[in-house]
């Protein structure tokens, strides 16, 4: 999560979007539950955005309920990935 804070502060002052796409094991992140809300809630803040993969959620039992507030979903992460590359995104992956 920090590297998109680290991002943010190396592109200004030029506006920036950013999104993070939570899928597979990282889909855990995203929860009301997980240690990372407070950084999740101050980035929001900053301006990213949040999306969780929707099979991810079913594979780990994961209801959107359970999302931390802000958080949208998107059926497929891997097909979102696509998407956003197609239409010219970067794509920066994170952990393992």
């Amino acid at each position: 999560m920090i590297l998109a804070d680290h991002f943010l502060a190396g592109v200004k002052p030029d506006p920036s979007d950013v999104e993070v796409l939570a899928y597979g094991g990282g889909i855990d992140t995203l929860k009301k539950s997980a240690p990372t809300a407070p950084a999740i809630a101050d980035l929001e803040k900053l301006g990213v955005h949040f999306v969780a993969c929707e099979n991810a959620m079913r594979l780990h039992h994961i209801e959107k309920a359970d999302l931390l507030p802000g958080v949208a979903s998107v059926p497929s992460g891997v097909v979102e990935l696509v998407e956003k590359q197609e239409a010219g995104w970067s794509y920066v992956k994170v952990g393992r």
